[in-house]
Parts: structure tokens; sequence; C-alpha cells
């Protein structure tokens, strides 16, 4: 929250899920949008980022821009480490929930999403950090 009103009061234009989305069950056509016509993103993640299967989705979407068009995605690692994307074992209680409601073929084009950020040069912002 503290970072989405920092960027809005530097005039950046910025699509806070949170904010713009709602509690959808799937990216909203404007979200979709809002990332394939951006030139660069910025993508928050946590410790509880694989809990929604939304935020995946969105990993995804933005893995498969870098991959297909070359866009610039900027991972900032808060309170997690880049290798705990790469890794994932903090998260394997995560794919089993959500392996209960999608298939393996989407479970694993997540779980790429998540290991190709991982490998992303970034920043890391860990808890014991001065704001």
């Amino acid at each position: 929250e503290r970072l989405y009103e920092a960027l809005i009061k530097e005039h950046v234009v910025v699509w806070n899920d949170d904010v713009e989305r709602g509690y959808d069950h799937e990216l909203g056509p404007g979200l979709v949008e809002a990332m394939e016509d951006s030139v660069a993103s910025v993508v928050v993640l946590s410790p509880d980022y694989a809990k929604s299967h939304l935020c995946l989705e969105e990993l995804a979407k933005l893995c498969d821009l870098r991959s297909s068009m070359g866009r610039w995605v900027l991972p900032i690692f808060y309170g997690v480490d880049p290798w705990t994307f790469r890794k994932q074992t903090p998260f394997e209680k995560d794919f089993e929930e959500h392996s209960k409601r999608f298939g393996e073929e989407e479970i694993q084009r997540w779980r790429g999403a998540m290991n190709s950020i991982g490998n992303v040069s970034g920043f890391v912002h860990s808890k014991d950090s001065v704001d």
C-alpha cells in the first residue's frame, strides 16, 4: 500500500490489483490490456504471493510478455529472497491447494513463471530493512 501511494505521488501510472481489479476470479480485460500496453512492469513478490491464483496468472502473463515481446519486468522481492521463487519449497502447500481447482498444465505454467522471475535481477527488501 505504501509503495502504491509513493508511486502515485510521483505521478507514475500504477495498476494496483487490490484497488483496480476487485476480487474477481480471473484477470480482467483492463488489467490484461494494461499489461500488454506497458513498456515495463514492476511486480512486488511477497511470502504470500503464491496463495493467489490471480497473482500467479498475472506473473505468468508478465513472463510471457517478457519472453515473447522483450517487455521489461522488475521484480521487488518484499520479505522474500529470489531463491525462494526459484526453489518454490515454501509455496508447496499453495500449489497443492491450487491443484484442487486447476490442471497440471496451469500449475506448471505458474511454477515456470515463478522460477523465471526468481532469475531476474531486481530489488530485495527484507523484513528487517528500514523503509
